[in-house]
């Protein structure tokens, strides 16, 4: 009797469609893993921008100017932002909010303090709109004058935001209100 002393061409083919039908099956979800890190990366970036405005916040008994608070590059930039690695910020900071005390604020945890955007000048209102108006998703064929926040969208079609009672959190575009920019 003889015996074998390798793999036949089937069984090579076979344990080959199989370790390609596996892989196929977990990359798109090491991409998400991926994203899922970066967006981590952003919420703690602005958790430390408001550890930053809190400090600020304790010295003078307000909500700090953008200036005072914004820099460049670091902490100041989104890992997922393309734009913000080339501009050095992706993040601002709610104009309403500037140099007014933290006890004028009426509800801190529904009132937004900073959020992914796209970088114009550090701050951003939100104009005359009723508070309940939703802010709309950005695309790029929406002109910037048209829309009362430039909120980005970058991780799986969601926003990191930074609260005013200096938590941060996730969320989508359409559960934004103009209404979570106003301090009453």
């Amino acid at each position: 009797m003889k015996t074998r002393s390798g793999f036949t061409l089937i069984e090579l083919l076979v344990v080959m469609a199989i370790i390609a039908i596996l892989a196929s099956i977990l990359f798109p979800s090491f991409s998400t893993a991926r994203e899922k890190a970066r967006q981590t990366m952003c919420m703690n970036n602005l958790r430390q921008i408001g550890m930053s405005a809190a400090m600020h916040s304790m010295d003078s008994g307000c909500y700090p100017n953008p200036e005072d608070i914004l820099g460049r590059g670091g902490i100041y930039v989104c890992p997922t932002d393309p734009m913000g690695r080339e501009l050095q910020i992706s993040y601002e900071l709610n104009a309403l909010l500037a140099n007014i005390p933290e006890s004028s604020v009426s509800n801190p945890t529904e009132t937004v303090f900073a959020i992914e955007a796209l970088y114009d000048n550090g701050l951003f209102e939100v104009g005359d709109a009723p508070d309940d108006t939703p802010i709309p998703v950005l695309s790029n064929s929406t002109a910037a004058s048209d829309i009362p926040n430039p909120m980005r969208a970058l991780h799986n079609e969601r926003a990191n935001i930074l609260w005013a009672d200096g938590h941060a959190s996730s969320r989508a575009a359409g559960q934004l209100t103009v209404g979570m920019f106003r301090i009453n």
